[in-house]
């Protein structure tokens, strides 16, 4: 009996690790990054992480009444991408909004996109 309740024991945990490994699917992430520091305008950059292949970073800063900028930056042999530093318009950081895109590919083949938004 108690050979049985153990090799039971044993059996579920070996399944519960094989059933959560086979369920997850690596795909990319994505990250925007801001500063609005006291001494200069507000600033970002974007990051995408994927599994492997051609991955993505976008970040781009709007204003309105200004000209909008972005910086881009990708990748195909590379699991990691990081875009450059961009800085906002003006020092006053008011009305200052930053987004990002993500691109990619999960580890299935299957094509990823990302978004993030910041406003100030």
């Amino acid at each position: 009996m108690k050979k049985s309740i153990f090799l039971g024991i044993i059996t579920g945990i070996l399944l519960a690790g094989s059933i959560g490994a086979s369920a997850m699917t690596y795909r990319p992430t994505g990250y925007l990054y801001t500063k609005n520091p006291i001494y200069s305008a507000p600033k970002g950059y974007a990051e995408t992480i994927g599994p492997n292949g051609a991955i993505s970073a976008k970040c781009t800063v709007t204003k309105s009444g200004y000209t909008t900028k972005s910086v881009y930056a990708s990748t195909k042999s590379s699991c990691q991408v990081e875009t450059d530093w961009v800085s906002g318009p003006t020092y006053k950081s008011s009305g200052t909004t930053f987004t990002s895109n993500h691109t990619g590919y999960t580890a299935d083949g299957a094509y990823w996109t990302g978004y993030a938004k910041k406003n100030y």
